[in-house]
């Protein structure tokens, strides 16, 4: 009698943390639907890199302000950083410090222009648009290359939470593979093994479309919106080829294991 109180007890438990766990899951993602921030206050400016180049717009903006980037060119990579304070989030704006979002999520956050023009890096503290009264050093580079966009595909997979899914085993130097359920503002890693070498550029809604990140495997990228990413492997940065296998992979954040944790104690 004690043993199936004890069970039942034992159960209702494991239903009450999978329940927190869901939500909290649910609750993450819903933060990053809508992290999306634009803040009041200006502090520091700078000109958009060359390539290869960075430029620091600031070594003290608050969680809650902005800092300006001029003449930033168009189609073009750009990748935004900040350190210091409670967190990090940012959102990058075109053409007014309230304008369109063109990308958004935790630093180091990478984003490509759409027009050429003045765009604007806010900085929070969290996806919930936090603020603090602490430094933050704003940095916006411009990577040396343009990422690689290949014509022909090969392999495809959709992501899960807390898996590394395989795209394919047998992927050639100048080929992609179709990544399916990506979520908004969240950060993956993507990965190649094989061939004569292994570099990664990630492009999202389309084969050609918005390149969101590129460099040699494994390769941490966020994404902007949720959907369909495309992830292209090369041998290097010229974009080279092979006609060899790369095995390509995508590894996604895990909502909990929390209740696997409270199981293992049972």
């Amino acid at each position: 009698m004690n043993q199936t109180i004890y069970q039942k007890k034992s159960w209702e438990s494991a239903i009450a943390w999978f329940a927190f766990c869901f939500f909290l899951c649910l609750g993450t993602v819903s933060t990053s639907l809508n992290g999306q921030c634009t803040n009041g206050s200006a502090f520091g400016s700078g000109a958009a890199p060359s390539d290869g180049l960075s430029t620091t717009l600031t070594t003290c903006a608050f969680g809650g302000e902005y800092s300006t980037i001029t003449g930033v060119a168009a189609a073009t990579f750009y990748t935004s950083s900040a350190t210091g304070g409670a967190g990090n989030y940012i959102t990058i704006h075109e053409g007014t410090p309230g304008g369109p979002v063109i990308a958004f999520g935790f630093s180091p956050l990478s984003w490509t222009s759409t027009v050429a023009g003045t765009y604007y890096q806010h900085i929070n503290t969290n996806a919930a648009c936090g603020t603090d009264g602490s430094c933050h050093t704003l940095i916006v580079a411009n990577p040396l290359g343009s990422g690689c966009t290949n014509g022909a595909s090969f392999g495809s997979g959709t992501v899960s939470p807390g898996s590394t899914v395989t795209l394919t085993t047998c992927a050639f130097g100048g080929e992609y593979s179709t990544i399916f359920g990506v979520v908004a503002a969240t950060t993956y890693t993507s990965a190649a093994t094989g061939g004569t070498g292994n570099y990664i550029t990630i492009h999202q809604g389309s084969p050609a479309g918005p390149i969101i990140n590129f460099g040699p495997s494994p390769l941490v990228w966020t994404s902007t919106v949720a959907g369909t990413y495309y992830q292209h492997v090369n041998t290097n940065a010229a974009c080279g080829t092979d006609g060899s296998c790369h095995a390509q992979t995508i590894t996604a954040p895990r909502c909990s294991l929390m209740i696997l944790a409270w199981l293992s104690l049972q």
